[in-house]
C-alpha cells in the first residue's frame, strides 16, 4: 500500500526528535562541565532547514566535549554564501545547506567535505564518534592516542564507523575511514571503501589520490597513474590538480610507460610552468625544519616533469648522497 505524504512527513520529523532525544540522553551520561546546553529556542528565522530548527527547538546552542563540538544558537546562527554556519567541530566550521546537507571545512586541505545527509544525522554520529576518546568524566580513554600524540589508527577507524552508523551515506567520514585503514596497513580493506567513496561522490580529487597512493602500494603503478589523472581532472581548475598530474606522470614513469609519463608531464608545463621552482623552494622549507622525506618527495616529482632542471638535480643529488 502507498503511503500518504503526510505519514512520510510525520516519520521524519519522529526520526528527527528521537536522534535529538538520543543526543540528549548520551550526553547526560557524562559528568559535570563535559557538555553544556542551552535551553529550548522559542523564536527561529524561518529560512534555517528543517533540521537545524528541530535541534534549536530542543536545545539552543551547545559545547560538547569540552567545547570540541560547538553549535550556534539559533540567533547566532548567519547564512555564508548559501550556507549556513551551524557551529564548529574540531575547529573545522560546519555547515548546512538549503537542502539540509552538513558541510565541514577540512583545515587540512582547505576545502568543504560532505560531513552528513541531515543535521541531526550528522549531531547524533559527530556525538558517538566523539564519545569513542572520553570517559563518562570526560577524561581521554587510554589508548586513543599513539606515543607522538596522534589518534590511533583504531580510534580514527571507529570514530568514523560511528558516524557512518548514523548516517550511512556520509561522504567525508567514509572517506577518514579509508585514511585509516591505510595508516593502519590495510589497503585493501581502504581500496573497497574508496571505491565507495567515488562511486557516491566522482568528483572528489583527494579520494581518487588516496586510491593511486593505495595501488601504488600493492604494485599496480599504471593502475595508480590512471587513478592520479582522475584526481587531477575530475575537478576543474582544483588548485592541486597540477600536483596530482605530476603523481601520474610519475606513476607512467614507475610502470614504464614512457610515452605516457612525457604526455603527462607536458601537461603538467602547460598548466603549472612553475611546478619545479614551487617544488625546490618548498623542498628547501622542508629541509631547513628537516623533513627530508618530505623533500625527497617533491623533488622527484619535480625530476619527472622537468628532468635536465639543475637546480632540482643539485638539491636531489645532495638529499642522495
Amino acid at each position: 500500500m502507498a503511503r500518504k505524504t503526510g505519514s512520510r512527513t510525520s516519520s521524519s520529523g519522529r526520526g528527527l526528535v528521537e536522534r535529538v532525544e538520543w543526543v540528549v540522553g548520551c550526553l547526560s551520561e557524562f559528568g559535570d562541565g563535559v557538555h553544556r546546553l542551552g535551553g529550548p529556542a522559542r523564536v527561529l528565522d524561518s529560512a534555517l532547514p528543517d533540521a537545524v530548527a528541530g535541534v534549536c527547538r530542543e536545545f539552543d546552542g551547545a559545547e560538547m566535549f569540552h567545547e570540541t563540538i560547538v553549535l550556534f544558537a539559533g540567533a547566532e546562527i548567519r547564512s555564508e554564501e548559501g550556507r549556513f554556519h551551524v557551529g564548529d567541530c574540531g575547529g573545522d566550521a560546519i555547515y548546512v545547506d538549503s537542502q539540509g546537507a552538513v558541510w565541514r571545512f577540512d583545515s587540512d586541505i582547505e576545502e568543504l567535505l560532505a560531513d552528513g545527509t541531515r543535521f541531526d544525522r550528522w549531531l547524533a554520529g559527530i556525538v558517538d564518534a566523539e564519545s569513542v576518546l572520553y570517559d563518562k568524566e570526560g577524561e581521554f580513554l587510554e589508548g586513543v592516542f599513539d606515543e607522538e600524540g596522534e589518534l590511533s589508527d583504531n580510534a580514527e577507524a571507529e570514530r568514523a564507523r560511528r558516524q557512518l552508523k548514523r548516517d550511512p551515506k556520509a561522504v567525508a567520514p567514509r572517506w577518514r575511514l579509508a585514511r585509516a585503514l591505510v595508516s593502519a596497513g590495510k589497503g585493501e580493506a581502504a581500496r573497497r571503501v574508496l571505491e565507495d567513496v567515488v562511486e557516491a561522490e566522482s568528483d572528489f580529487p583527494w579520494a581518487w589520490f588516496d586510491l593511486a597512493r593505495i595501488s601504488e602500494k600493492l604494485g599496480e603503478a599504471e593502475v595508480a597513474s590512471e587513478e592520479a589523472e582522475r584526481a587531477a581532472k575530475v575537478r576543474t581548475g582544483y588548485a592541486y590538480s597540477s600536483f596530482f598530474l605530476a603523481h601520474a606522470a610519475r606513476l607512467a614513469q614507475l610502470a614504464g610507460l614512457d610515452a605516457r609519463a612525457q604526455k603527462l608531464a607536458d601537461e603538467v608545463l602547460e598548466e603549472a610552468p612553475e611546478l619545479p621552482r614551487s617544488h625546490v623552494e618548498a623542498a628547501r622549507e622542508c629541509l631547513e625544519s628537516g623533513d627530508t622525506q618530505a623533500a625527497r618527495e617533491l623533488l622527484v616529482l619535480a625530476r619527472v616533469v622537468a628532468p635536465r632542471d639543475l637546480q632540482v638535480i643539485d638539491l636531489l643529488s645532495q638529499i642522495e648522497n
